[in-house]
């Protein structure tokens, strides 16, 4: 992935998109995009981001994930662990089949447990986006 590469996702697909499934009525509010806060990542104030978000009168913004933040790390590296602790127990001799047991192990975890990660992730991130102080981020169980 390249910062060109991750640029024009935004303009072609995450832009897009968001403008054609937000609601109009809210197209003043800021909407975040959230990018993780790690190289090659598009500079938040990207010009050509920016008229792109903001173009229409639209408010869209580029964020990066809080540096290390061990709310998103925990999540993130959780909902990867329940595959790979599957995963783990075969022993692949080459990338194809690395692959394939990946996508068994993705299959096999249990999808209430994706999911409940996913969206206490989903729930962190916005909990993050609207918060202004750091020391409130506690993930509510």
């Amino acid at each position: 992935m390249t910062r060109e590469l991750s640029r024009k996702m935004l303009l072609e697909y995450v832009i897009p998109a968001i403008k054609a499934k937000w609601p109009h009525a809210q197209m003043l509010q800021p909407i975040k995009i959230q990018q993780y806060n790690a190289r090659p990542h598009v500079d938040v104030n990207d010009p050509v981001v920016v008229a792109a978000g903001t173009s229409g009168g639209w408010n869209i913004r580029l964020a990066n994930q809080p540096a290390q933040s061990p709310e998103l790390n925990a999540l993130d590296v959780g909902f990867f662990y329940s595959i790979q602790s599957l995963q783990s127990q075969t022993i692949p001799r080459n990338v194809e089949q690395l692959i394939d047991e990946v996508s068994l192990a993705f299959e096999a975890t249990a999808a209430d447990t994706l999911e409940k990660t996913f969206v206490t992730l989903q729930l962190m991130m916005k909990h993050i986006m609207i918060s202004t102080s750091p020391t409130s981020r506690r993930i509510a169980y």
